[in-house]
């Protein structure tokens, strides 16, 4: 093979010499990022609020998030003591059970969180 002035046809590599067909190591994929004004207007309908839905198991129960009922379990007893206590401390307000069994039979953390201040002096501010 030659080229149009007479010498030989040099071929460039390029990218993908040396891969084998369906193979993509070494290979970009371009950005799918929006340009310029797009950007503003995504996603479609603007940013809203999600939906509350049932989220039992998932992190929330019962109007309470369990991260906000841990957090306010650390603030009033310690980081160390809350989860001990949480573990061994028998409730009567909660049919005999502790806290961590409480939340494991599906009772809203907002209940449990006032199973404890019932039974703890927990600050006003907590509450």
């Amino acid at each position: 093979m030659t080229a149009a002035r007479g010498g030989p046809l040099r071929v460039h590599p390029g990218p993908t010499a040396g891969l084998t067909v369906g193979s993509t190591v070494g290979l970009r994929r371009r950005s799918r990022v929006r340009p310029g004004p797009c950007r503003a207007a995504w996603p479609p309908g603007g940013h809203r609020a999600r939906p509350v839905m049932s989220t039992a198991g998932r992190g929330q129960t019962g109007g309470m998030r369990l991260s906000d009922f841990w957090n306010r379990m650390r603030l009033h007893f310690g980081d160390a003591y809350a989860e001990s206590w949480a573990r061994d401390y028998v409730i009567a307000g909660l049919d005999g059970r502790t806290v961590n069994q409480a939340l494991a039979d599906g009772i809203a953390a907002k209940d449990v969180w006032r199973a404890v201040c019932g039974v703890s002096d927990v600050a006003a501010a907590l509450r």
